[in-house]
């Protein structure tokens, strides 16, 4: 009889544990299904993709990069003795920056002068001889040859002497240097960079079906984010005759950098305004639906309850909207929100 009731509580406990782990596993089941179906539902909202017709302003944003930048470096090797810049100093070309010990090369070439004075006053005195034929044909062409040589000699030590200054190829600001006074140099390092900010290349990506509407040497209004109110005028200096993948074409633009009060810097962001008359027909979307990925620029469709990535080709910005000229069909719908949370393939749901 004990054991027939000992039986039953063990009985009756496992069926209450198997009871009680059935409801976590069922509780889990369903908190990760509902995880999965928030995570994969993303809420979005669409617009239906339509050409329009519009005549604006060309507007593009770029960057500034100087006019000219090059390194400079030292023609022999030896050890600097003076360094005569900084950092953010204006040279002017030609200008002296530095300088290599140049003793034993000065030495040389004090040696090499004596001897040239020694050739010429032998090549003299042999052609005072060969007036009075007290001397030979033979003899005098040696002494010529050896006042020629003297002087080869004495014109390679001045080079060398020269080399051991470390001049400014182009003018412009110090925005690099690696040399002190001590430092051990050799020709073909590198030693600082000079960069020419006196005027600014804007370079901007136009694309194809708005290229024609720019032409070199017209003029530009730049404008920058750092001076809001200003404008800056500028020059188309170059075209490219080859597009990208995505079927842009760099434009360089000039910009004088004369006005102390707004000066401008390599590496700032510009935009341009250009006045067309050209009537566009594009897809107008709104900017924030575009994305870039792995270079390209995307946008996503709402296709069959899930988010397709899809490649555009862009004609800029309309206001606060993009231009699409390629890459989206008509009456497509564009996803125009939460595209920082989709993936090629997401399950989503229009709201």
């Amino acid at each position: 009889m004990i054991k027939k009731i000992i039986f039953t509580v063990i009985a009756l406990t496992l069926l209450v544990f198997v009871f009680i782990k059935l409801a976590t596993n069922k509780k889990e089941i369903n908190v990760a299904a509902s995880y999965k179906e928030t995570k994969e539902n993303i809420a979005v909202q669409v617009m239906t993709a339509q050409r329009s017709t519009y005549n604006t302003a060309l507007q593009f944003t770029g960057t500034f990069k100087p006019f000219k930048e090059t390194n400079f470096g030292a023609e022999s090797q030896g050890m600097i003795t003076d360094v005569n810049i900084q950092e953010g100093d204006y040279v002017k070309v030609g200008q002296l920056i530095a300088k290599i010990n140049d003793e034993l090369l000065t030495l040389k070439l004090a040696a090499e002068k004596a001897q040239l004075e020694k050739a010429k006053v032998d090549l003299e005195r042999q052609k005072n001889l060969s007036k009075d034929n007290a001397t030979t044909d033979a003899m005098l062409k040696q002494m010529e040859l050896g006042y020629s040589l003297a002087q080869i000699a004495v014109a390679s030590t001045q080079k060398q002497i020269a080399m051991t200054r470390i001049i400014a190829p182009i003018s412009g600001v110090i925005t690099m240097k690696t040399i002190e006074e001590g430092s051990i140099v050799a020709p073909g390092v590198p030693l600082g960079t000079i960069t020419d900010v006196s005027q600014l290349k804007l370079e901007v990506l136009i694309p194809e079906n708005q290229i024609n509407t720019i032409k070199k040497g017209s003029r530009i209004t730049v404008m920058s984010d750092v001076y809001p109110d200003q404008k800056f005028n500028g020059t188309v200096h170059l075209i490219a005759v080859k597009g990208d993948q995505n079927h842009n074409f760099k434009v360089e633009i000039l910009v004088a950098n004369i006005n102390s009060n707004f000066p401008l810097k390599a590496g700032m962001f510009a935009n341009i305004q250009a006045s067309s008359s050209q009537e566009l027909t594009n897809f107008i979307i709104p900017g924030t639906a575009v994305f870039n990925q792995n270079g390209e620029t995307k946008v996503f469709v709402a296709q069959n309850g899930k988010a397709k990535a899809k490649t555009i080709q862009t004609a800029g910005f309309v206001g606060d909207n993009m231009a699409v000229y390629s890459g989206i069909e008509e009456g497509e719908q564009v996803i125009i929100t939460g595209v920082n949370n989709l993936k090629d393939g997401i399950t989503i749901k229009i709201k």
